[in-house]
Parts: C-alpha cells; sequence; structure tokens
C-alpha cells in the first residue's frame, strides 16, 4: 500500500508509507529451476491472488523481483501500480490450464479434487485460512484426475483452495467447512 493510516505505531504515528503487505504467492515466491546466464528471459503466465483486505485500488503497488535461492541476491526488482484489478476469488472455465472441482462443498470431514484431465506434473494444492495461513498442504502426482482427503481436520469455516503446478498458480476456489 502507499498509504496506510489504519494503525498506530508504538510512537504514536498514525500514517506509514509504502506498507508492505504480503509475499505471493507464499514467502518462498515461485522457484524458476534452472541455471542463469547474462540476457537470458523467462515468461511467467497470468497468475492471480487475493487481496485479503479491502484496499483503495490507487494504493496497491506490485513489486516484483528476482532473487538467488542460495546467496539471497536480489538480480533485478521491478514495481508497478496495478490497475484493472479484477474482484473475486473464481474466474469461471479453466483457471492455467488446469480445470478442476471441489466437492462436496459445503464439506465436513471428506473432499475430492476432481481435475478436466489428467494432470502433467505434480500438483500441490494449499488449504489457507482467511488470515492467509496455510493450514493444510496436498501433493498429488502427475497422471491423476481425482485426488480425495478423507481427514480434513478443518474447524467450521470459510478456507481457499490454491492449486499449484510446477511453482506457478493454477487456480483458487472457495471452500467452506460446516458441521464438522
Amino acid at each position: 500500500e502507499k498509504t496506510n493510516s489504519t494503525q498506530t505505531g508504538a510512537a504514536g504515528e498514525t500514517v506509514f508509507k509504502n506498507v508492505f503487505r504480503k509475499f505471493l504467492p507464499d514467502a518462498a515466491g515461485i522457484n524458476l529451476p534452472r541455471i542463469w546466464s547474462k540476457g537470458m528471459t523467462f515468461s511467467i503466465n497470468d497468475l492471480s491472488w487475493i487481496i485479503q483486505k479491502s484496499l483503495k485500488q490507487s494504493d496497491i503497488e506490485v513489486v516484483a523481483f528476482i532473487q538467488n535461492n542460495i546467496s539471497k541476491e536480489v538480480y533485478q526488482a521491478s514495481s508497478m501500480f496495478a490497475k484493472n484489478i479484477s474482484v473475486g476469488i473464481e474466474k469461471p472455465g479453466i483457471i492455467g490450464n488446469i480445470g478442476f472441482s471441489v466437492y462436496p462443498n459445503p464439506a465436513r470431514h471428506q473432499l475430492s479434487f476432481s481435475f478436466d484431465e489428467a494432470l502433467k506434473d505434480d500438483t500441490e494444492i494449499f488449504i489457507y485460512d482467511f488470515s492467509g495461513t496455510i493450514v493444510r498442504t496436498y501433493k498429488t502426482g502427475a497422471g491423476e484426475t481425482e485426488f480425495t482427503v478423507d481427514d480434513l481436520g478443518l474447524k467450521d469455516g470459510m478456507y481457499l483452495i490454491r492449486v499449484s503446478s510446477g511453482g506457478m498458480s493454477k487456480g483458487f476456489k472457495k471452500l467452506i467447512i460446516s458441521g464438522s
């Protein structure tokens, strides 16, 4: 956020500039497993993430950087103000080349994922609570079309499911746990 005045600091400050909100998709970022040399380029498909709290569109600035995982040296960074932000957490149809559904929803103890076609790569499924904390992580292998979790162990409430493959987010779905 460019400006945040919703908190009071230890010394009584009430206006904060250039407030960092969150690493997306998470603190690990997106791993690009390859050896890099000067002049190489790499394109990343369009990605979507959830902004947890309501913000003014004019206050949102996106910062992206490329960093060495071992030395932590930042090789390149760029920023831009986000314009025309889409609202909502589900896009209709296929998201990032993986069409999937989640059922039953609302769920209690068991949850199944159905993929429109066999997965091309190993795929990770993350379940977040609405504070943005990952509460469950599952992995399924290439070739799978169905994945079932028998004991979710989640409290009643609303959650967000993110499907990721090759370090790239492939889509989001809402999940409601009720009657557990």
